[in-house]
């Protein structure tokens, strides 16, 4: 695979505005089992506000285009554009000057048709494509 982006953001004081778009260029699998898709195209667009040094917060939305399989004759490929789109708040709560905790929600706007396809296609770092989801973490700083 191979991907291509751009992004772009500007900040006013304490709020910060983004807009991208990312091309992942699929190529064909080589496994037969796996199902074979076309190329993915990413719009993203943030809006973050700065609270506190120990508090932001982020709204991100995401509209994803999976174009069909170009081998329309392989077995489980994909056969027609499957576009979906989500919504995603997201707060990041620092709890120390190295570790900061991520906690938030995804949630689709907009479903995709056949999540079975994305399934043998493999495609599970894909946010929000099988369903509404709930997420924390943290990032530790060395």
């Amino acid at each position: 695979d191979k991907i291509l982006g751009v992004i772009t953001a500007k900040r006013f004081g304490n709020i910060a505005v983004s807009l991208g778009m990312r091309l992942r260029a699929v190529g064909v699998p080589k496994n037969e089992a796996e199902a074979q898709i076309g190329n993915v195209l990413t719009y993203s667009s943030e809006l973050g506000v700065y609270i506190s040094p120990d508090i932001q917060f982020v709204l991100e939305g995401k509209m994803i285009n999976i174009a069909p399989a170009t081998d329309l004759n392989r077995d489980g490929s994909l056969q027609e554009d499957q576009k979906f789109a989500y919504l995603s708040p997201k707060l990041h709560l620092g709890l120390t000057s190295n570790v900061v905790m991520n906690l938030g929600a995804s949630f689709q706007t907009r479903k995709i048709k056949e999540t079975q396809i994305l399934k043998t296609a493999r495609l599970w770092n894909i946010e929000s494509a099988m369903g509404n989801s709930l997420f924390v973490g943290l990032n530790i700083s060395i």
